[in-house]
């Protein structure tokens, strides 16, 4: 049987100061719950796709730990900087011999597993960005272990990866598909949350069901 050679990263904050910009539309414990219920929700979409010591929650938030563990793995980083901790994470990840690498966030209530088969499909070839639905920032990132890519998440990450994947020499290829392009980061980003009552899982296939076709864009 071939080694599973995929590792899987999910960074996620305290659920506590999560998702300050929808502060209008929710109150702090609704965002908390929100936050929490998304994350659920993303590694039990990883969780499909990879056993649970390939997938990876980096957090300092005791209430997290405590609520994924004995489901996947727990590094306990300080998020402060969040680059810096997903550099450690990947180093750590590279020095334990994996070859793919992914890192997505936890606030992507429609990801199905099939997303993630695609970003590791593209792995050991490209490095695979996967743009929110403005084309500004990054809701996940796939790459070859060793390829030299540093995560640069925030404002103006999709072109900052693509600059650093052309500049390293690796072909850059966007993957835009509803499960990793739409974030939860807006208030007006809530409405086909509540169209469902809360239960925005019943929205997100739990199959590659979206036609791949053009999803991956040249």
């Amino acid at each position: 049987m071939t080694k599973d050679d995929r590792r899987l990263i999910i960074p996620y904050r305290d659920p506590l100061t999560a998702k300050s910009r929808l502060s209008s539309a929710l109150s702090r414990r609704q965002r908390a719950g929100l936050s929490l219920t998304m994350l659920d929700h993303v590694l039990g979409a990883a969780l499909t796709v990879l056993d649970g010591q390939r997938v990876v929650v980096l957090t300092r938030s005791p209430r997290v730990l405590r609520r994924v563990r004995g489901r996947c793995r727990v590094l306990l980083e300080d998020l402060g900087c969040l680059n810096a901790a997903l550099a450690f994470a990947v180093g750590r990840m590279a020095a334990e011999g994996c070859g793919r690498i992914a890192i997505i966030h936890a606030d992507l209530p429609y990801l199905c597993p099939g997303d993630i088969d695609l970003l590791f499909d593209l792995a050991p070839r490209k490095v695979a960005i996967a743009p929110d639905t403005l084309r500004i920032g990054t809701n996940a990132l796939a790459f070859r272990a060793g390829a030299g890519i540093r995560p640069s998440f925030g404002p103006g990450s999709f072109g900052r990866h693509m600059r650093m994947a052309a500049g390293l020499g690796l072909d850059a290829r966007p993957v835009t598909t509803r499960g990793l392009a739409r974030d939860v980061d807006w208030p007006e980003d809530l409405a086909p949350l509540r169209a469902v009552q809360g239960r925005f899982v019943a929205r997100a296939t739990w199959s590659a069901a979206t036609d791949r076709k053009g999803e991956v864009r040249l």
